[in-house]
């Protein structure tokens, strides 16, 4: 069921815009992201970032099967993440979860979800989380059926703290939590928005947060 939600909530135009703004977005996420390292991509969706991203060996991971929508760089995994002992322990430099732990049906499934991928990371190594803060987007949360795991900023980030991750960046208002809500998608307004901080203040809805080990 989750596949077919997922292959059918966008129409073509939506997933062109959706292309607009990863575009920008990974110019802004390599510079966190070094191109000799090892990147784990987890609720990798349709590949956005993980195609994308520069970086010697990329992974992604995802409970539906996805793998037509990857490149040939990327070794894909479809599983539920609870057990990823086909990954070497502390071998992954950086990992990227965006719109991911949302989707997650319990808090106990997340806690073993969030174990795992933390002792897969280096020491030194980064996690970068985006998601739709609760607290900003309550009205929009739950339009979308597979949402449930309410997140905030703040809770998320006593998450990274309780798993022992260094906060390196935090931002409350990142991203809109869907940008067809408010405008036309076109470049131009994207390199805009991403540059003039008092934007975010209007349409920010999804949290940034950057932790290191």
């Amino acid at each position: 069921m989750i596949n077919s939600l997922l292959e059918n909530r966008f129409t073509k135009k939506e997933k062109k815009n959706r292309a607009i703004v990863w575009n920008i977005l990974i110019k802004f996420f390599q510079k966190y992201i070094d191109i000799n390292s090892t990147v784990l991509d987890i609720g990798s969706g349709f590949g956005e970032f993980i195609n994308n991203i520069k970086a010697k060996k990329k992974i992604a991971l995802d409970i539906c099967d996805m793998k037509k929508f990857y490149k040939n760089d990327v070794d894909f995994f479809q599983t539920d993440m609870t057990d990823l002992s086909f990954i070497e322990d502390e071998s992954i430099d950086c990992v990227f979860a965006s719109n991911f732990f949302e989707h997650i049906n319990t808090k106990i499934k997340f806690q073993k979800i969030f174990n795992e991928i933390s002792k897969k990371i280096k020491k030194n190594g980064i996690i970068i989380i985006m998601q739709p803060d609760f607290e900003l987007s309550y009205k929009h949360y739950f339009k979308f059926y597979d949402h449930n795991i309410i997140f905030t900023l703040e809770s998320m980030a006593e998450v990274l703290k309780f798993f022992n991750f260094n906060i390196e960046l935090k931002i409350k208002r990142f991203m809109p939590f869907s940008f067809k809500q408010y405008f036309p998608i076109n470049r131009l307004f994207v390199i805009i928005y991403m540059k003039f901080y008092f934007l975010r203040y209007f349409f920010g809805k999804q949290f940034l947060l950057i932790g290191r080990k």
